[in-house]
């Protein structure tokens, strides 16, 4: 069932958690205290099935997911990685790790190895926890990262860990503020191609002493290098442990497996966060029609820097060459007859010396910057798929993942709203051709003005400037699914943007330390817009028969990968809300609440909260790399119901 984990995960948000987004930490903690078992049925909606298959337990139809579609959905994401070692992609940067790579040669230790004697075996060892001891360059901004002081009924350990923030922020505000002065270009890796695994994760069983696999684990990724966050990895040890308790059937963990996987949870997390540090700028990929507007908002919310943040909230980078290319110009001349307006770049290239994710980052470290967004296509893929490249080396990647048929209706409708008024604007005879044309369009229209649009946007986003521009239809399930797969699973933060405030806030404040979520704004309302330019698209958008077509079209490429999405979302809502419950902070001195006021300085002392240069080393200094910034931000009104999630243009 392709959308079984996300409507799991919906459910879950509406019904298993509790109260809203802005005590989400205090939300997360009261459900880690719970068993892990009990905590694993609520995060996934399962229900119990009878030997037949139906559903049992008076679980409505649809509204959660059988064991059994979980485990399928599991074995999966587990086999993801075998595009990596098809050569269907050659670029994926955290699997020619040589430790990452080991241990999935190793099948991540659960099968019997002369390297490894897990599988069947008592073991007391303890998994080791991440290294302390922070390099000079990190020390100033690594060594607040301590697990979060005992509660205080009065709040006096939060107001001073505040108040010495301040103070540590005020001292610096003086101090030079230069980034790198000049761009500095890290060599390219060269990768061999991998050698395949001896056989799929997913034809493993599952751990026979799983407290013993924790523990040998724990110890395995205590040996991996700093310098990335490990997205991959996380995941495939979360759906490990995930299986494992359903292979249990009716039993419970026991208490020493709770213990296990809930410190190697911890472990995960810390992997994650200390990589984050290392990288300190983040890669968004903003999925056009999906919140990337509200997402950069909330960047700028939390004091980050980019290039410049405006009323329209792109923030691209303009040397990046990541401008929007919905429409196929030549497409619109010929059909309509005249010259087209906006947006029409669809089949044009960036420029060869456009650059890649070396030279990106060597561009944001020299001007300070933390945050910029690419509303276009992953770099490296000009010539061919398989040289596309995820800038994880470099960069906290992240994207908001949307219902791919809700995508496509709100970019039609976004598209009609505004091109009425272009083609008026460019003359009486043109503003005509758009009620000739545009308006009621059918499929084959709009596939032959907006491809990339009406034709599976999420893969093509992650698969790079050869596939964005591959005829309609040429999307195949077996080739660029699996690619496009892994690349989603190699994201660092992967937000399903239909799921409750709650469960995204948490997923951001985990993911990156920031404390205000895109849930906090809401920058493009199709309503408004409508109401503003007296048009309303939905009488014009193309007729039933037309639109089941073009809805019909994303399914078997990007509807997977929305599944996907949703049970990352879980997978990684477990891990940070066991880091949670463990007392551990994504930062000390985090606020609880977004910033309460809005305008210059609102999120100076979030200073982009993980995300502050290379090892940190620009915390402190960061309003002053701040190019422009609005005088105020305009605040989405709270949610009438924790559950409902955001309904982006």
């Amino acid at each position: 069932m392709l959308r079984t984990a996300v409507v799991a995960l919906l459910v879950f948000c509406r019904h298993g958690a509790a109260g809203d987004g802005s005590r989400v930490l205090e939300n997360a903690a009261v459900t880690g205290a719970d068993g892990l078992s009990a905590k694993l049925e609520r995060v996934f909606n399962l229900i119990a099935t009878s030997g037949d298959g139906s559903s049992s337990g008076g679980a409505a139809a649809g509204s959660g997911a059988s064991r059994s579609e979980l485990r399928d959905a599991l074995g999966l994401l587990l086999d993801v990685v075998e595009a990596h070692y098809s050569g269907l992609l050659r670029r994926m940067h955290e699997l020619h790790d040589p430790e990452v790579a080991a241990l999935l040669q190793e099948r991540l230790l659960l099968q019997p190895s002369a390297a490894s004697g897990t599988e069947g075996v008592s073991r007391s060892l303890a998994a080791a926890s991440i290294s302390s001891e922070a390099s000079p360059s990190q020390t100033s901004f690594t060594a607040g990262f301590q697990p979060a002081p005992p509660h205080d009924a009065s709040g006096t350990a939060r107001v001073e860990a505040r108040a010495g923030l301040a103070r540590r922020l005020a001292k610096r505000r003086n101090r030079d503020a230069e980034a790198d002065p000049e761009p500095v270009l890290e060599p390219e890796p060269t990768y061999r191609q991998p050698k395949p695994l001896p056989g799929r994760l997913s034809a493993t069983s599952s751990p026979a002493n799983l407290a013993g696999w924790c523990a040998e684990l724990g110890d395995r990724l205590a040996a991996l290098p700093a310098n990335m966050s490990y997205p991959i990895l996380r995941r495939l040890v979360a759906a490990v442990v995930v299986r494992a308790a359903l292979d249990k059937g009716a039993v419970a963990l026991t208490a020493a497996e709770e213990a296990a996987v809930r410190k190697l949870f911890v472990q995960l997390y810390e992997v994650h966060r200390r990589g984050a540090v290392h990288k300190g700028m983040m890669d968004y990929m903003h999925v056009s029609k999906s919140g990337g507007t509200s997402w950069c908002h909330a960047a700028q919310l939390n004091g980050c820097t980019t290039q410049r943040f405006d009323k329209y909230h792109v923030c691209g980078v303009k040397a990046f060459e990541d401008k929007v290319r919905w429409v196929d110009g030549a497409a619109h001349e010929r059909i309509t007859g005249h010259e087209p307006t906006r947006w029409s770049l669809h089949g044009t290239l960036r420029n060869a010396t456009s650059p890649g994710c070396s030279a990106r980052a060597a561009m944001m470290r020299a001007n300070g910057w933390t945050y910029y967004s690419n509303e276009y296509t992953l770099t490296g893929g000009a010539a061919a798929m398989e040289d596309v490249e995820l800038c994880s080396r470099h960069f906290v990647t992240a994207i908001l993942f949307r219902d791919p048929v809700a995508r496509l209706a709100s970019h039609l409708r976004f598209l009609l709203l505004h091109y009425s008024r272009f083609m008026k604007e460019q003359g009486e005879a043109q503003g005509a051709a758009f009620y000739k044309t545009y308006a009621n369009a059918n499929a084959s229209f709009w596939h032959a003005v907006a491809p990339a649009v009406t034709d599976n946007y999420f893969a093509r986003t992650l698969l790079g400037e050869a596939v964005w521009h591959a005829p309609v239809g040429s999307l195949s399930p077996a080739r660029h699914l699996p690619a496009a797969r892994l690349v989603l699973l190699g994201t660092d933060l992967v937000v399903p943007l239909e799921v409750a405030p709650a469960v995204s806030s948490l997923l951001l404040r985990w993911g990156a330390g920031w404390p205000a979520s895109f849930t906090d704004v809401h920058d493009k309302n199709i309503a408004e817009l409508q109401a503003h330019f007296a048009f309303d698209p939905r009488p014009y958008l193309p007729g039933e028969p037309d639109m089941r077509r073009l809805s019909d079209d994303q399914l078997p490429v990007d509807g997977a990968l929305y599944s996907l999405a949703g049970l990352i979302g879980q997978l990684d809502y477990l891990v940070y809300s066991e880091a949670a419950a463990a007392g551990v902070v994504p930062w000390e001195g985090i606020p609880d609440q977004p910033p309460p006021e809005d305008g210059p300085g609102a999120g100076d002392s979030v200073e982009c909260g993980l995300l502050r240069g290379p090892a940190g080393r620009w915390a402190g200094s960061l309003p002053q790399h701040r190019s422009r910034r609005l005088p105020f931000v305009r605040r989405r009104p709270p949610a009438s119901t924790p559950a409902e999630g955001t309904s982006s243009v």
